[in-house]
């Protein structure tokens, strides 16, 4: 069964025993079928954790669904109180959520769970998370925002089941709305930025940050959260905070991959030639 994981270890260059931390991921096309599996370890767990938050994001997004990063991350991060044991996680289809299940010794007070302040958190997992007991209540609460709802259970024998779920009208709304934009140009249709004279006026109007972020795009190509953040000096939920709001100026678009890279519309005026139009007051 998907949850009967073991306990792998490795031989670290000292001669000790270091665990391999290790997740399956299930992606569903549609819940008729067997989903897709792609395995994911790591001996490293602040990589790991990084590697999980990064890899469900992705590919969440691939499957049309628009869940924060942040919520993600705090959602996939929360398998450290499992001490990352049978840990499964299923992209369910047509981005309406995703579900992360462990084999730890599960919530007992699921209630308190989502209250600010209440939290299991060692001083050994604070290396890792922040451990105050605000993951969960801020993701409740992102998901209202967004017409989302989040879903705490048990596990068959032991563990938890935290679920993210978003209705398909909400998984797509923010995709579908992103495309028009800038003085009504639709730009799914390629249409060009360049007679639009709001482009330079819109430019203007971002923070320094967001226009970092299209300087880095423009230069690296498609990017995750995760890296953009790391190129512009900010967290990952910031830099995707930015994403969104350069996505619904249509200065943003998702790559196949599930990265976001510049609108292929912006070429005629943004390209290495007239960066400077980035940095304009």
């Amino acid at each position: 069964m998907l949850h009967d994981f073991k306990w792998f270890y490795f031989i670290s260059k000292r001669g000790k025993k270091r665990p391999i931390y290790s997740a399956r991921i299930a992606i569903y096309d549609n819940l008729s079928t067997p989903p897709k599996i792609q395995d994911l370890e790591s001996p490293d767990l602040a990589q790991f954790l990084k590697d999980l938050a990064e890899t469900t994001y992705s590919l969440h997004q691939k499957s049309g669904g628009n869940l924060p990063f942040a919520v993600v991350k705090e959602v996939t991060e929360n398998v450290i109180h499992a001490n990352c044991q049978g840990v499964v996680v299923s992209i369910f289809p047509n981005g309406t959520g995703i579900q992360v299940s462990d084999q730890g010794p599960g919530i007992s007070d699921k209630i308190r769970a989502l209250q600010p302040g209440f939290t299991t958190s060692t001083a050994q997992m604070r290396q890792y998370i922040k451990g105050v007991g605000s993951g969960l209540t801020t993701v409740s609460r992102l998901m209202q925002s967004i017409g989302g709802r989040l879903h705490i259970e048990d596990n068959l024998d032991r563990g938890t089941i935290v679920q993210l779920s978003l209705p398909e009208a909400a998984a797509t709304s923010h995709l579908s709305s992103s495309s028009k934009n800038l003085g009504g140009a639709d730009f799914s249709r390629g249409e060009s930025y360049k007679d639009n004279i709001r482009l330079k006026e819109v430019l203007q109007d971002l923070s320094q940050r967001q226009k970092a972020i299209l300087a880095v795009l423009l230069e690296k190509g498609a990017l995750g959260p995760s890296k953009i953040a790391e190129y512009v000096g900010t967290s990952p939920s910031s830099a995707y905070r930015d994403l969104v709001a350069l996505t619904d100026q249509g200065l943003v678009v998702m790559a196949e991959s599930g990265k976001r890279k510049l609108n292929p519309a912006l070429d005629a005026l943004i390209n290495r030639d007239k960066l400077k139009l980035l940095g304009e007051n």
